[in-house]
Order: C-alpha cells, then structure tokens, then sequence
C-alpha cells in the first residue's frame, strides 16, 4: 500500500474514531455506516464482528487496514466500498441502491433511475432496460460501478443532455425512496373523539400521549413559488394531500433525505396545527410552514428549496402517447368537409409548389382521350388507372400519391371539391408526376408512348353453341341478330353461296342481292290452302311442315333455314303469312339451295297435302287376328244384358244365376247357397256327376251364356262382339 492509499485510510480512521482514543467502537461504527447508507444494526455488528479480530471491543487502525484491504466475504465488500469511498456521494448511491453486494440488477437500476427523478417522457422505464443491456457484457445480469458510469453516459445521450448533469442527479439522492400504500380514513379509528370507554381514558393502554409539534417559523418564500402552488390547487385556493404529493414529486423534492411517506407527514402536521384534525387542504400560509419543515428535513437551507420550487415548470401530466395514424395525422389526405379549411379539425395548408406544366405531344392527347371516356376531362378513377396502365407506378410513386397529384393539380385549378382533370391539368400532373419520381419528363413521355390504352380485364366466359352460334338461333333471336337482320332493304332476303358453303359466307357482309321476279302455278295456292288450316294465312310452324312434307328440307336447307327465312320474310308484317309473302319465301328457298326456282315450284305442286302422322300401336295377336276369337254372342247381336232381351222370370235372374254367371265367367267362388246344393248332390248315390252338369247348365242358360262344345263357357261382352259398335 503507498502513502497517498495509506493516508486515505489513515483519514477515514480518523472520520469514524469520533472520541479520538485511536479506536472505534461499536456505537461509532452504527452511527457511521447508517449515515452512509442503508445497514440496519444486526449488518453493522456483523461486520464490527469481521473488523475486531482480537476482540477486545474496539477496532484498532491495524484491524481496520487489514479489514478494508484483505479478502473477506461478499457481504462485506459493499461495506468496504462504502468506507473506502465515503467522500464520493456517487458511489455512496450507487451502492446503496446495489442491495446485500456491491453491484445492481436490472431492477435497481431502474429504481435508481426513477428515485433520482431522471425517468420523463425522454427516457422512459424501457429506455432504462435497453441502457442496462447494452452496459453489462454479453451474458452478465449484475451492473458493477465502473458499467454504472457507463450507463450514466448513455443516460446523458439518450436525454440530450450533459454527463455531469445526469452525475449530479444521483449524487443528490441518498438511497432508495420507499413508498407505502396509504391506508383509507377509518372514522371509528382516527376520529378519537368517538372512542368509549377505557379507549377514552388518557391513562388507557392503548393510548399514547402525542407530543406537540415543533414551533417553526415559516420562510418567506417569493412569489414564484405562490405561483407554483396556485398552479398545482387548480381553480381552489388550497391544496389537497394529493396535490402536495405531487407537487414535491414534479418539483424533484423527494430524495436526499426526504421520501413519500415524510412529505405524507409534513402535510398532516402543518395542516393538523393550523386547521386541526381532519383537515385535508393546505393554504399558501401553511404552505410555507410545510417548505420550511421539508428544508429541515432534508438538511439544507429554505432558499435552496426555494430554488428547485422556481425550477419547476408546473404539473407534468403523463399520459399514453399514441401511435402515429396516417390517415388521421396527415391532413392532406382529408377529404369532403375535414379538407375545408372552416371544418374544427382543419389546419391551414401550405400552398403547392408551383410547377410549369411541360408540354406533351399528340400521343399524350390521345391517349388522355381513350382513358376520359367522353373525350372532354378525366376523373379520379380514370387518372388512377392511366397511371397504373401507363407503367407509372412503383416504389416511388404509388397509387396514393397519384391521388395526392390528381388531388393537388385539380383543386388548384378548379377549386376544392372538383372532381375532374383538363387536358391542360394532365399536362400538369404529369410534370408532377416526373417531380415525384425523381425522373426527366422525357421518360414519362417514354412510358405515354409505349402505353396502348386502357387495359380491359374481364372473366372470359366459356363457349356456348347455342348462344355463340348465331347460325342456330330461330324465331325473334335471329331477327334481332345484327349479321342476320335485313338492312336498307324491303324486299325478300337474298342468299348467296353455294349449298356446300358455310354459314359466314351465306350471310354476307355486303348489300343483299335481288331475287329474280318469277310466276308461280296457281296449284301451288291449292297446297297453300291445305296447309292454312282452314284460314287464308300461314304461321311459321305451318310453314316449316309445309317445306318438309313437300321435301324442300335437305342438307342445304335445313328446319332452323325455314324458321330463319319465315322471320326475315315476315319482319314487320306479323307473325301470319299471306300468299304473297309465300311467293317471296319459296323465291328464298330456291336462292338458298341454289335451284331453280321452276324445281321447288314443282315439289310444292307434287304435295297432296299435310302428312299426319300417328303413333302405330303394336301388333296383338289374340285381339288382331279374328281366327282364335271363341265367339259368344247373343242371338240378337246383342248381351243378354241388353234392354231389347225378353223379360226373365224372378227365377232365371235371381241371385243364384247372377251367382253362377259370375263363376262361370271369372271363376269366382259359388254363393253359400250353391255349396249346399253340390253337396245334396253329392250325398247322392246315383246320378251324381249328371246332377251337378244340369244344374250348371240351367244356370248359364238362364244367364244368357252358352257353352261351346266341352269348353269353358265365355261371357257375352257387347263392345267387342257387336262389330257394328
């Protein structure tokens, strides 16, 4: 150890041997380390015990150098930190906000931070996180003091001030401020004067006496703190216990000897004297009794608590900050009445750049024309399209800030709230829009030339025959068919082509041709008269048979051809075709198949008629061929059953032939009283078979049934027998 160390301790000795008998004992050693920092009595004896290693009770000077520089345990080298360094209030905060060791978590470092008033809006909590990680080496969770001094000047960067400042910050704080929760007024409980009993008595055990408080005399403070403490009463002339609280917060009062819970104190105290108990607000006179106490309290002079108080700019009001909203926080993406500068939300705007429009070619021009629609001026959604067409758009320039031009070029023009752009405008934002890109005009024009107009982008929908195909449309569709519909022309539809050509070339692009005049037979009338039904016209599906029974229906002129050529003759004049009209349609026919008219003239005259076709029933051989029908007829032609037959008696016609006839046609059962008469017959020895063949053929006679030979008898059915039906 040299002489510059050994002095240094010899003065420290010194500093703690208060009666100067060259030791020091245990009473001095308390005294000493709890003014240093936060070591309760147990800690101090314990470290007393490290130091007096011949325990006499008194630590010498050579137990004190060999305490301070030898090797002992870890939860004495905060201890010896503190007496080695008992001249620096730096380190003395450092270490007390270190805890048991001689280094600091994250947690006390953001402590330290907050107690020494460096957290605000600057540099928050997270900010002290970061500064902590970047401090400590890779790994590392304890901050030592050397990696504290380093955080100090992070501290000083990140608030943009200087290091010492930050320095003398935390020399001023003394330790950790530790802050209560404050229990609620209980009235049964403070109220005293609602006490009963022995609780009430001066002399009870619970009961303690109070010491009065001391006389102090208030310092006349200036009026800039009046003006503080009319800033923290708000619109009242007295201050809440809250109030005060924050007022020596914001005003960095706390700390250096005085924490939360005493300022609590200070508050009750003054305002309990002057107002008495129970009063809960300060005025300016008690107000500066309070600064007096704090000032003894914390062990410095009124005026230097009068300086922090003029320092203070007023409540700080802590909020969340929230995040940025583009839509909200730039206002030059505002429309309809937030963009007018009289809406309450508006601010007022700065005027456009000025920007001499360039002058486009005849590209330009045209191609503005294509992309308006109505060749006159362009809207929002046709210039934001062009833009993206043209291949304007990328990183630099995007579709917002093609709005932004359109916005920009139009309301300067036409005013605010015009919704369309010139020719003269689009010039100008063009311009604007090289501006932006950060390009020359010329590659702008570049990409005008290169652009072919308005990209159309649709689902192409799949092919459909009969909707694709218009050569297979019939009825009204192929008249309102544009290539079928006969234009310019009154006359009947000309068809030109061969039969074998196809259906693009039969329509034609060109003016229809004229039909030669012919006359036709007046048997070709007749087949029309036939075909009318009965009337003097011919609808179109009387029509299409009328070609098909006379065979002018082939492979070149099919039934849709006849539909299509029923539709274009008719057009405009019904739905009912007269001769006339026929004349023009046959005249048709022969254009389309290519023949003359003379040879469907004389298909025309060869049809007898209209062809009616029926559906055939098929052959049944038991009722077609009349050879293998076992006839049963009545004499008359006629059923037994017929009104013309004689009257039957009562007996012929009772139930019991009605019963016979029934079997004898259908095989159903015989009624009970044919049952007993089989079996009388039966019970007969003689005659039984003969018996039972008489009584059967009484029975059908009377019916009106016969039998043919030994076959089964059959009913006489009228329908089918009597032919004459």
């Amino acid at each position: 150890m040299d002489a510059d160390k050994r002095e240094e301790v010899k003065d420290i000795f010194r500093k703690y041997d208060k009666n100067g008998d060259g030791g020091i004992s245990i009473e001095e050693l308390v005294e000493v380390m709890k003014a240093l920092g936060r070591f309760t009595a147990p800690e101090v004896k314990k470290i007393f015990a490290h130091m007096d290693t011949n325990r006499d009770g008194s630590i010498q000077y050579e137990e004190f150098v060999n305490w301070v520089f030898g090797a002992g345990a870890k939860a004495n080298l905060k201890a010896r930190e503190t007496i080695l360094h008992s001249n620096d209030p730096f380190q003395i905060c450092f270490y007390n906000f270190s805890g048991k060791g001689s280094d600091m978590d994250g947690k006390s470092f953001t402590k330290l931070c907050k107690d020494t008033g460096l957290i605000n809006k600057a540099f928050t909590t997270t900010d002290t996180d970061i500064i902590f990680v970047k401090s400590i080496p890779k790994g590392a969770r304890r901050m030592t003091l050397p990696q504290f001094e380093k955080a100090c000047g992070l501290i000083a960067a990140k608030k943009g001030v200087d290091e010492q400042e930050i320095r003398e910050a935390v020399m001023k704080c003394a330790g950790p401020v530790l802050a209560g929760t404050a229990a609620d007024n209980v009235r049964f409980h403070d109220d005293k004067s609602t006490y009963t009993g022995a609780h009430k008595e001066a002399g009870s055990p619970s009961s303690r006496a109070r010491t009065p408080a001391a006389e102090v005399e208030a310092y006349p403070f200036g009026p800039d703190a009046e003006r503080l403490f009319r800033d923290f009463c708000g619109n009242r002339d007295d201050l809440d216990g809250k109030g005060w609280a924050k007022l020596c917060k914001d005003a960095r009062l706390i700390g250096g000897g005085l924490s939360a819970p005493d300022a609590d104190v200070i508050f009750t105290t003054v305002v309990a004297k002057v107002a008495g108990r129970g009063a809960g607000r300060m005025t300016w006179p008690m107000f500066q009794e309070a600064m007096t106490r704090l000032a003894l309290k914390k062990q410095i002079s009124p005026s230097e608590v009068e300086e922090m108080l003029e320092n203070c700019d007023g409540p700080q009001l802590n909020a969340t900050k929230s995040d940025s909203v583009r839509f909200h926080d730039d206002k030059s993406t505002y429309t309809g009445a937030h963009r007018d500068s009289s809406s309450p939300g508006s601010r007022p705007r700065t005027a456009p750049q000025e920007v001499e429009a360039h002058s486009f070619g005849g590209e330009a021009k045209d191609l503005f024309m294509s992309f308006s629609g109505n060749g006159q001026d362009l809207d929002g959604k046709g210039w934001a399209k062009f833009c993206k067409d043209a291949g304007l758009m990328n990183s630099k320039f995007t579709g917002p800030d093609a709005d932004v031009v359109f916005t920009t070029v139009v309301a300067k023009t036409s005013g605010r709230g015009a919704g369309r752009m010139t020719y003269p405008m689009f010039e100008e934002a063009l311009t604007r829009v090289a501006l932006k890109k950060g390009v020359d005009v010329e590659v702008v024009e570049e990409a005008i030339a290169n652009c072919r107009g308005p990209t159309r982008n649709a689902t192409q929908a799949d092919n459909v025959r009969f909707h694709d195909d218009k050569s297979s449309y019939t009825g009204m569709h192929a008249a309102d068919s544009p290539t079928r519909s006969l234009k310019g022309s009154s006359s009947a539809p000309s068809f030109s082509g061969s039969p074998g050509s196809s259906p693009s070339r039969r329509r034609g692009s060109g003016a229809p041709e004229a039909l030669p005049s012919y006359t036709f037979n007046d048997s070709v009338d007749r087949v029309f008269d036939d075909f009318c039904n009965g009337g003097r016209t011919l609808d179109g599906k009387s029509f299409a048979k009328l070609c098909k029974d006379a065979g002018l229906v082939n492979r070149s002129f099919s039934v849709t051809d006849a539909d299509l050529l029923f539709t274009k003759v008719m057009k405009g004049k019904g739905r009912q075709m007269a001769i006339d009209s026929f004349y023009e349609a046959l005249l048709g026919i022969a254009a389309k198949t290519g023949a003359e008219p003379q040879d469907v003239e004389l298909r025309v005259i060869n049809c007898s008629g209209p062809v009616r076709n029926a559906t055939q029933a098929d052959a049944v051989r038991f009722h077609d061929d009349k050879s293998t029908t076992q006839a049963c007829t009545t004499l008359d032609r006629g059923s037994a059953l017929d009104a013309t037959s004689p009257p039957r008696s009562r007996t012929a016609t009772g139930r019991g032939a009605q019963a016979r006839q029934r079997r004898a046609a259908f095989g159903n059962p015989l009624p009970r009283r044919q049952v007993d008469i089989h079996r009388h017959a039966q019970r007969l020895t003689a005659g039984r078979r003969s018996m039972r063949r008489r009584l059967r053929d009484r029975g059908l006679r009377q019916a009106g049934v016969r039998r043919h030979g030994n076959g089964a008898p059959h009913l006489g059915i009228r329908f089918h027998d009597d032919k004459s039906t």
